[in-house]
C-alpha cells in the first residue's frame, strides 16, 4: 500500500490539531493502511500560548513534533516538516491545516483517487465547516488582480456585485453538489494529498516568502503551468473548522491581517509583474478610502434579524434551495447550506463552530439561482474553542464503511 507523509503546521491549535491526527491514524488504519507506513510530523510554529500538553499527546502518537520559537507561518512551516520527513518518490504527502477532522472512509477514497488515475498529481477532498454536515467550503479559484479589484467595487455597486454573486454561486453549487471527482484549477492549501514525486519535481511545495495565504494559490499556478492534474473528490469528506489560527473579524485585523497584505503583494508581483502589483496596490487604496468615507451599499433589501442567541429559523415558499451564509454583504466567499425543504434552520452544532460577529445570508432556489429572500443579524457568542468528539462519528465508522482487504464494504456490521 502506498505510504503516506502527513505534515501539520499548528500554532495555538494544539487540541484540534490532536484531534486531527487521531482522525487520520484512525482512517489511514481503516483504509488497510498499516502504523509503520503512516508518518505525521506537526511544526509548532511560535504558539503565543503553552502547547507542550498536546506535544506529548501527540509524540505518544507517534507524531514527530518539531517546535519554532518564531511564527514561521504556513508555507515556511510546511518547509520544515519537508525537511524533517523521510520517504521516497512513490509516498503521497498530505498537506494539513490543524484544525482538521477526517470523517469516515475519506482518507480510502483519497487513496483510491489516486490509484484510480496514475495521472492524478493533487486531490483534496469536500469540506464542512460542522460536524452535522450543514455547512460546505466553497470552491477555490487562483486570485487575479483584477478580480480582487471588482469584489472591493462591488461593495459599492449592488448590481456588479450581484452579478459577481452570480457567477461565484453558480460555481460554487456545482462544487457543493458534485458526486464524481472534478478537475479543479485550484485546491485548498488546508488539505492536499499530493504525489512526493510531484513535489520533487515542482521543487518546493509552497513558497516559504508568502506569511500568510496565497502559498496554496501559487502552487496551484505553478501546477497548472507544469500541466499537472487537480481534482476535487466528494466522496471524501473532512471537517475543516476554518480560521482557529489565523482568526476571524477583530482578531485578524492586526499581524495577520499585515502578512495577509504582504502575501497578496508578493502574488501579484510574481505572477502579473511589479507593475501591476503598484497599480493595483493603489487601486486598493483608493477603492478602501471611499469605502471607509461613502460606506458600502447591499446588492438586496437585506431583513435584520437583530442579535440572535441561537441560529434564525427561515421559511420559503420553495424547495431544492440554497442558503448561503457569508461574513460580507457582497457574498465574494460564503459557505453553502443545502435545503431540500420549505424550511431551514441550522443545527446547535453547527451554529457553535461560527464565530461571533455579523453574518449575511440569502436563499437562492437551485434551479435558476434567484433569489428569493436576504436577511442579516449579529451573532453574540463567540465560536466553540474545543474540537469534535471522534465518539460522534464512531458509528457511522462502523456501520457506513469498511475496507477490507482493498475491498470495500458498503453497511457493514
Amino acid at each position: 500500500m502506498t505510504r503516506l507523509s502527513a505534515w501539520i503546521v499548528n500554532h495555538d491549535s494544539g487540541a484540534f490539531c490532536l484531534r486531527c491526527v487521531e482522525s487520520l491514524g484512525a482512517e489511514w488504519k481503516r483504509a488497510g493502511g498499516a502504523p509503520d507506513e503512516l508518518e505525521v510530523i506537526v511544526v509548532d510554529s511560535g504558539s503565543n500560548t503553552d502547547q507542550s500538553r498536546w506535544w506529548r499527546e501527540l509524540r505518544a502518537l507517534g507524531a514527530r513534533v518539531v517546535v519554532r520559537d518564531e511564527n514561521v507561518g504556513y508555507a515556511r512551516g510546511m518547509a520544515v516538516a519537508r525537511a524533517h520527513s523521510t520517504g521516497g518518490a512513490g509516498d503521497l504527502v498530505a498537506v494539513l491545516n490543524p484544525d482538521l477532522c477526517f470523517l469516515p472512509g475519506s482518507v480510502a477514497r483519497l487513496l483510491e483517487a489516486f490509484e484510480a488515475d496514475p495521472a492524478l498529481a493533487v486531490a483534496a477532498p469536500r469540506a464542512f465547516i460542522d460536524e452535522a454536515r450543514e455547512l460546505r467550503l466553497p470552491a477555490q479559484s487562483p486570485p487575479t488582480p483584477w478580480a480582487e479589484l471588482a469584489e472591493l467595487a462591488s461593495h459599492r455597486f449592488p448590481a456588479w456585485a450581484r452579478r459577481r454573486a452570480e457567477e461565484r454561486t453558480r460555481r460554487d453549487l456545482a462544487h457543493w453538489t458534485a458526486d464524481a471527482p472534478r478537475d479543479e484549477r485550484m485546491l485548498s492549501g488546508a488539505c492536499l494529498f499530493v504525489r512526493r514525486d510531484v513535489l520533487d519535481a515542482l521543487g518546493e511545495l509552497f513558497d516559504a516568502r508568502y506569511p500568510l495565504y496565497y502559498e496554496d494559490a501559487d502552487f496551484a499556478r505553478r501546477a497548472a503551468r507544469a500541466g499537472l492534474r487537480m481534482r476535487s473528490v466528494p466522496s471524501a469528506e473532512i471537517l475543516h473548522h476554518w480560521s482557529r489560527s489565523a482568526g476571524a473579524g477583530e482578531d485578524f485585523a492586526g499581524e495577520p491581517a499585515r502578512r495577509h497584505a504582504i502575501s497578496r503583494a508578493r502574488y501579484l508581483r510574481r505572477w502579473y509583474g511589479r507593475v501591476v502589483e503598484r497599480t493595483a496596490h493603489a487601486m486598493r487604496g483608493e477603492l478602501e478610502r471611499r469605502l471607509a468615507r461613502r460606506g458600502p451599499r447591499p446588492m438586496h433589501d437585506f431583513e435584520d434579524l437583530g442579535v440572535l442567541s441561537e441560529a434564525p429559523r427561515l421559511a420559503f415558499d420553495e424547495q431544492d434551495v440554497l442558503l448561503e451564509w457569508s461574513v460580507t454583504p457582497n457574498f465574494s466567499l460564503a459557505a453553502g447550506m443545502l435545503v431540500d425543504g420549505e424550511e431551514a434552520r441550522l443545527s446547535a452544532r453547527g451554529w457553535s463552530w461560527l464565530f461571533a460577529g455579523r453574518y449575511w445570508l440569502r436563499a437562492v432556489r437551485r434551479a435558476d439561482l434567484a433569489v428569493i429572500g436576504a436577511w442579516t443579524f449579529v451573532k453574540e457568542a463567540p465560536a466553540r474553542a474545543w474540537p469534535v468528539d471522534p465518539e460522534v462519528f464512531a458509528d457511522e465508522a462502523e456501520h457506513r464503511y469498511r475496507r477490507v482487504d482493498g475491498d470495500e464494504v458498503e453497511g457493514w456490521r
